[in-house]
């Protein structure tokens, strides 16, 4: 897990403003807030 976490850091670092980490099938809850590990700026 911590290669992802690292790599949504420098993903949100670099500019984005939301990084997701979850598994493919669960990639449409995770986008509505109800799945994985949502990474911010804040």
């Amino acid at each position: 897990m911590e290669p992802k976490v690292r790599a949504a850091i420098r993903f949100i670092e670099a500019g984005g403003e939301r990084a997701v980490i979850t598994s493919l099938d669960k990639a449409v809850d995770a986008l509505d807030g109800k799945a994985g590990t949502t990474i911010t700026k804040d």
